[in-house]
């Protein structure tokens, strides 16, 4: 179940009934919403609609309240019209999507690289079928003579000299 897009709805029920409420041409109890009522409004069933009313009173964006004669239910705080309109919960649940898709795509980056570096190495690894001999592999320097050293001319020195 999606609490963030139920608590936006369940917000925007209560901030309509402020919102039609006149003070001249209703009573106060008008104004508040039960708990039946809202299950009702929103099609939701009654523990989720208990769940998403402790979180919205945790939080302080619904309040409880009772008129004179007794008369209870809930009604949308300054808090709550605020967090209604700047869409906190639509925004909350974005962001918890964009992290997850962030976080698979991270993994298939990793496991792509880790892909690739296994491939390197088994190309660099010498095959059965193609033994390769020591001695071709390893180059030994050689020395020469003095005596086999070619011979430099003295005038071509002197040539380079002027």
């Amino acid at each position: 179940m999606n609490y963030s897009k139920n608590k936006h709805f369940v917000l925007g029920l209560l901030l309509e009934t402020k919102l039609n409420f006149v003070e001249e041409y209703h009573e106060f109890r008008e104004l508040l919403l039960s708990t039946d009522q809202i299950v009702k409004k929103s099609k939701l069933n009654f523990d989720d609609v208990k769940i998403i009313l402790a979180s919205l009173l945790g939080n302080e964006e619904i309040k409880f309240s009772t008129d004179e004669n007794d008369r209870s239910g809930y009604q949308i705080t300054n808090k709550g019209v605020s967090a209604y309109e700047d869409e906190k919960y639509l925004r909350i649940r974005k962001e918890r999507s964009r992290a997850t898709w962030s976080f698979f795509l991270s993994i298939a980056s990793f496991v792509g690289s880790v892909i690739a570096i296994l491939i390197a190495l088994k190309q660099l690894e010498p095959s059965e079928h193609q033994p390769q001999k020591i001695n071709e592999t390893v180059s030994r320097p050689t020395f020469q003579k003095k005596d086999s050293l070619p011979q430099v001319k003295k005038n071509s020195l002197e040539g380079r000299k002027r």
